[in-house]
């Protein structure tokens, strides 16, 4: 792609971008499948013809799914969903009836490590049901990330707790199955020149914790959280210790 105009992203090697101008082409890989994104029909077209001089492809249209995440397209907004995904796996742990509820985590119960000292092991249901939750935050559900990090740090040694924690989750998720995020067009000035355009805001830790969306009133001085949006529409957030 590099000798078609395309250069790859440092921060993530499955992504191509060439400018023309104010206009951008995007072009993401997964194994053998591409996702592409184009400012307008030339640079879309340009993508096609340079994937095509290299390799046999067969353009699939506008997408509708990809690796589990569900594209809705319509005039003025973009949304990508996991409802599918989450049906799948509440239907797995027998919890697709679950009753919902409100929050991922209890703020009454104060998560900490199993007191009882066993042998570490991560390979048990618990992580595993980890791994597939963390799949989701980090797709198209940021409002798990916070409760699904947290549990993360206690993989190797999992208590009742927080395998009751873990299904807690589950049961947020009963309630909120078709929640997703949504991409509109912009009404700027920019609005059909650059896909980039606007200010980026960033949220992170604060002394009062005004803007700090997922803040841990356990930890607080050890949790940092990150949400940026561009016109108003979240596209990265990240949760860590410190």
């Amino acid at each position: 792609m590099r000798s078609h105009g395309y250069k790859r992203l440092t921060s993530d090697s499955c992504a191509y971008v060439r400018w023309d101008g104010d206009h951008v082409g995007i072009i993401t890989v997964w194994v053998d499948d591409l996702l592409l994104f184009a400012s307008n029909d030339t640079m879309m077209e340009h993508m096609k013809k340079s994937i095509e001089s290299e390799w046999q492809a067969t353009d699939l249209g506008e997408p509708s799914k990809i690796i589990g995440i569900e594209v809705t397209i319509m005039p003025g907004y973009l949304r990508i969903s996991q409802g599918k995904y989450i049906e799948n796996l509440l239907r797995k742990e027998n919890m697709a009836e679950a009753n919902p509820v409100g929050m991922p985590l209890d703020p009454n119960i104060k998560i900490g490590p199993n007191p009882i000292h066993n042998e570490p092991n991560r390979s048990n249901s618990y992580t595993k049901l980890l791994g597939e939750l963390q799949y989701l935050a980090n797709a198209t559900r940021p409002d798990i990330s916070y409760a699904v990090n947290k549990l993360g740090s206690y993989t190797a040694n999992p208590s009742l707790e927080h395998y009751g924690s873990l299904k807690r989750i589950l049961r947020y998720l009963v309630g909120t199955r078709n929640y997703g995020i949504t991409y509109r067009k912009s009404n700027g000035q920019n609005n059909d020149t650059n896909l980039f355009h606007g200010l980026a805001r960033n949220y992170g830790p604060t002394d009062n914790g005004k803007d700090n969306l997922f803040m841990d009133l356990q930890t607080q001085p050890s949790q940092t959280q990150t949400i940026t949006n561009q016109q108003q529409d979240m596209f990265s957030w990240r949760q860590k210790e410190l």
